[in-house]
């Protein structure tokens, strides 16, 4: 009869312990859509950085897989390596 009752205990505490945990993530939804809502009307925070990044920029790398936007005195891509001088700008050996 113990062992049956300890069961019982468990089983509820481990189901309220599920309730909980759904409620706690149904919140975080619920905060998380009102930000988005809230900064998509108000037009302000959170905005992608990286398009920030490429409006600050106005080298942007010509490849077409990377295409950063590199600092205006940049010889070469910061994130592929691509080099900014044109070919005829090179000597024989390259």
């Amino acid at each position: 009869m113990l062992l049956a009752e300890a069961f019982h205990v468990t089983v509820g505490v481990l189901f309220l312990l599920g309730v909980l945990g759904l409620m706690v993530v149904a919140v975080a939804l619920v905060v998380r859509a009102l930000r988005f809502v809230f900064r998509a009307v108000a037009g302000i925070g959170g905005g992608d950085r990286q398009l920030g990044a490429a409006r600050r920029g106005r080298l942007v790398c010509p490849e077409p897989r990377c295409g950063h936007a590199n600092p205006d005195d940049a010889r070469y891509c910061a994130r592929c390596g691509r080099s900014f001088q044109h070919e005829h700008d090179l000597d024989a050996y390259g």
